[in-house]
């Protein structure tokens, strides 16, 4: 009996432990569920923070087309700073083009009027008289001035003014004044003179030279006739052949040639105010043009900016991506570790 009772006890105390034992095993799994339990859910807490894979894809797509935009801008902006650049070397040309026309202009006007005030000079010199000499007040044909210079001769410093020791009156052309011969112009034709020379220009013929002996003999009295050589036959026989231009004659050339050198220096100097224009307009061209430049170099360098800004951010984009997605694959390896931790903890507390 006693020793029935003792077995009893020994199987009742090995119960004991045994419950005991299966007891704290079971408590220690149940820590380690928790354990598993609290790793996962802050793992899910965390993998929620590396943001959606699919969003971050799109946000790559997005910054790659803004990439691809920046880039066409930025290959824009280069094209316009080259062209811009083309533009002003094209206005630097254009003005080394019109500097060298408006030298010469301005070189040919100072030419002229160097030309027209020794001229001038030389006609006022020999104009310096008490009594201006009637050839002052004369102007012919370009062409006439030996003939007028040898027809009339020292007649022509003669003055008009009445208080003249010696001096041209005037004397009316009359209705019965002989006329010239047939066919012969009257050198009045082809001179502007003072009224007091009217009637000695019309007496007086211009013709060839060849046929001046031939109408010699058709002259009246007082009358003349001239070549445009010099060549002079007056109506009483007296012929002088021509020669060397009287001081008359030089002095009308040198008044026609004045004249024409007037008239060339207008132009050259109308000239020259074109040219200088031109230059102005072309130097305005070249402000413009390098003023376009600076702000093509702007644009183009900001557009340079915002393309290497793009790429900074597509980079950024990818490695988000890369690393969020590195973290996910990562966190999802350790929960697919800790679920399989969690059904083996399952199956040894159900065991």
């Amino acid at each position: 009996m006693t020793r029935a009772l003792a077995d009893l006890t020994a199987k009742r105390n090995q119960l004991e432990a045994n419950v005991r034992t299966h007891r704290d095993r079971l408590g220690r799994i149940d820590q380690e569920i928790a354990g598993v339990q609290r790793e996962t859910d802050a793992l899910a807490q965390q993998t929620s923070g590396f943001g959606d894979l699919d969003a971050l894809t799109s946000a790559i797509e997005g910054t790659q087309q803004a990439l691809v935009q920046s880039e066409a801008v930025s290959r824009e902006r280069e094209a316009d700073h080259a062209a811009a650049r083309s533009q002003l070397d094209a206005a630097r040309s254009g003005v080394e083009a019109a500097r060298g026309p408006l030298q010469e202009a301005d070189k040919r006007a100072q030419r002229l009027e160097t030309e027209a005030k020794t001229i001038a000079k030389i006609l006022n010199g020999e104009s310096k008289n008490l009594w201006p000499p009637i050839i002052d007040g004369i102007s012919v044909d370009k062409g006439y001035e030996k003939a007028i210079g040898a027809v009339l001769g020292d007649d022509l410093d003669a003055p008009v003014d009445p208080s003249a020791p010696m001096r041209w009156t005037g004397s009316a052309v009359a209705a019965d004044d002989p006329s010239l011969p047939e066919g012969v112009e009257s050198l009045a034709s082809h001179v502007h003179a003072p009224p007091e020379l009217a009637r000695r220009l019309a007496q007086i013929g211009v013709v060839a030279r060849e046929r001046g002996a031939e109408l010699v003999g058709q002259l009246k009295t007082g009358q003349r006739l001239v070549s445009l050589e010099g060549d002079v036959w007056r109506w009483d026989g007296f012929v002088t052949a021509a020669h060397a231009p009287t001081g008359a004659a030089r002095r009308l050339a040198e008044r026609a040639r004045l004249a024409d050198i007037e008239s060339d220096l207008e132009r050259a100097r109308t000239e020259v105010v074109e040219r200088r224009q031109a230059l102005e307009t072309a130097q305005q061209t070249v402000a413009a043009a390098d003023q376009a430049v600076k702000a093509a170099a702007t644009a183009e360098s900001e557009a340079r900016n915002a393309w290497r800004n793009a790429q900074r951010e597509v980079d950024t984009a990818r490695e988000r991506h890369t690393a969020a997605e590195r973290e996910i694959n990562r966190h999802a390896a350790r929960r697919s570790a800790l679920a399989e931790a969690q059904t083996r903890l399952g199956n040894d507390r159900t065991e």
